[in-house]
């Protein structure tokens, strides 16, 4: 089996820095409810030296502030198209730049892998890795 055919997504903390203020993370609220409310949300990647449009709307499946946190909650689909990158939410949803992207500190939660992977591969994917209900999927 390839990664994309065991592996079903992943979760993810993106912990915002101590300076983002009460209007940024208002900002940051209504971004989400903009970004979860949209039906296409296309991102510039560098794939082989060329600029291409990557699709990433499809491959988020969750997305949520808890404010007392400052953490951005992402749950995001993995599979044969591949995934969303943390770090295009925050410089393409969010308006941080590059630089500021890659400082801020994002932390895999968790692994999800597909209904047929066993026990002993669940394991192997190691201790992030938990069986989803459809329901939290």
């Amino acid at each position: 089996f390839s990664l994309a055919e065991i592996v079903k997504g992943f979760n993810y903390d993106i912990i915002l820095p101590e300076e983002i203020g009460k209007e940024d993370l208002q900002r940051c609220e209504a971004d989400i409810i903009r970004f979860l409310d949209a039906k296409s949300f296309p991102v510039r990647r560098e794939v082989s030296g060329k600029t291409v449009l990557k699709e990433i709307r499809p491959l988020v499946t969750g997305l949520a502030l808890d404010r007392p946190s400052r953490r951005i909650i992402l749950s995001a689909h993995f599979g044969p198209s591949g995934t969303v990158r943390p770090t295009e939410l925050l410089t393409f949803l969010f308006g941080f730049s590059p630089e500021a992207a890659r400082g801020i500190r994002i932390v895999k939660t968790a692994t999800h892998p597909a209904d047929f992977v066993g026990p002993a591969d669940r394991e192997i994917m190691g201790t992030s890795c938990r069986k989803v209900s459809p329901l939290t999927a």
